[in-house]
């Protein structure tokens, strides 16, 4: 008789070891520190979007495509007094941003991160994080 109580007793604790083991560990990742610095933080580092680039080099073919869908839609606009459109250079506030149109971004997936401003007859593609003008077409 005192085997079988034994007996009992090892597999309730065995199913119970099981359960815990199947509940997975109390602790994450995150909440592992790999600093021995004293207060250093065990949050995770935020995901920050990659920058886009200063310039943008698109082929002649591509800009061109990109130069029609934009051309299409009715976003032309003078630009403000003063303002010399050129790589690298930001856009003054008063000039108004656009998303590409999904046609020309889904041809040339590297142009989905930018925006455009259309000043006149040239095609200013625009990093919308600075406001830095990345390339300028023009046809």
């Amino acid at each position: 008789m005192p085997f079988r109580r034994i007996a009992a007793a090892a597999v309730a604790v065995l199913m119970g070891a099981g359960a815990a083991l199947a509940a997975g560990p109390k602790y994450s990742a995150s909440d592992v520190s790999t600093s021995d610095a004293p207060g250093a933080s065990t949050a995770p580092a935020p995901v920050v979007p990659a920058p886009a680039t200063d310039t943008l080099a698109l082929t002649a073919a591509q800009q061109h495509a990109v130069y029609q869908a934009v051309s299409r839609k009715d976003t032309r606009a003078k630009p403000p007094a003063g303002f010399a459109a050129s790589i690298g250079a930001v856009v003054p506030k008063k000039v108004k941003l656009h998303p590409l149109p999904s046609e020309a971004a889904s041809r040339n997936p590297v142009l989905r991160r930018y925006d455009y401003a259309m000043l006149d007859d040239r095609l200013l593609i625009v990093d919308p994080m600075d406001k830095k003008i990345v390339a300028i077409i023009t046809q």
